[in-house]
């Protein structure tokens, strides 16, 4: 469904449309009348009886036909939109896809590097997720998934952009953020969903989640080396300090990354 404001500017092109094509077909359907008149020599009467005829037939007709071609036009216009926003977006979270976070991705960075502002970004991975799978069934692993998005969502800024990175994975990219910013997004992340609980059959499921962090340098010019920096985080953050943990590749010594 569109937005009511998108859906208002829709109904005014599909209104404005007609008018237009309705008042182009009445001027050529005159012009064509009078034209015939003259070539066939009619007197007054029988000219004036053509004109009537040929302005008043597109009016009865071009706006019903130009406005069903317009409605027609702009609903295949947004179905377009809608099978384009499926096309983005993971049918569990509601998130955007890995694919088109790669796509967004680059062209974030490549706008980064040549204007010179900060980017960081932010691998999460939830801890032991496949324990909660196992113990209490797919459907409450579904319901988990659904409850960390909305959390990560409403703890990031209008500006950063998450997606579902993979099954228990999320990737958030945080353009105009330097790593200072970025950690304390992600420890408010990490903390907001530390009290996060899923219900299932009266049992309280909760969730906790390491991430990786890394920002863009001279030396991490590209996602390529941004996303390997910030996963050897995330893995610091797991294996090295057990989980439930934010690492910072920056704060990291060299020769664990």
């Amino acid at each position: 469904m569109l937005p009511r404001s998108m859906a208002s500017e829709s109904k005014d092109s599909v209104v404005t449309s007609t008018l237009a094509t309705t008042l182009l077909c009445v001027s050529l359907s005159a012009l064509l009348g009078y034209g015939v008149a003259l070539l066939l020599n009619l007197s007054p009467r029988a000219t004036r009886a053509l004109l009537n005829f040929a302005v008043g037939l597109p009016l009865l007709i071009t706006p019903f036909l130009s406005y069903s071609y317009a409605r027609a036009r702009e609903e295949l216009i947004a179905a377009k939109a809608e099978l384009h926003r499926l096309g983005i977006s993971d049918e569990l979270t509601g998130l955007y896809k890995r694919h088109y976070f790669f796509e967004f991705a680059q062209k974030e960075l490549l706008s980064a590097v040549r204007y010179h502002y900060p980017v960081s970004l932010l691998v999460l991975d939830i801890d032991n997720f496949k324990r909660i799978n196992n113990h209490y069934g797919y459907d409450v692993g579904d319901h988990t998934l659904r409850n960390v998005a909305k959390v990560i969502q409403e703890s990031l800024r209008e500006t950063d952009f998450l997606a579902r990175y993979g099954g228990e994975e999320f990737a958030i990219l945080m353009p105009h953020a330097r790593w200072e910013d970025a950690e304390a997004t992600a420890e408010r992340v990490r903390t907001s969903l530390e009290s996060l609980q899923t219900l299932s059959g009266g049992n309280q499921v909760f969730v906790t989640v390491s991430i990786g962090l890394a920002s863009l340098s001279p030396e991490v010019n590209d996602l390529p080396r941004l996303i390997k920096k910030a996963e050897q985080a995330l893995s610091y953050a797991k294996r090295t300090q057990g989980g439930n943990h934010v690492s910072v590749a920056e704060a990291l010594p060299d020769v664990i990354l």
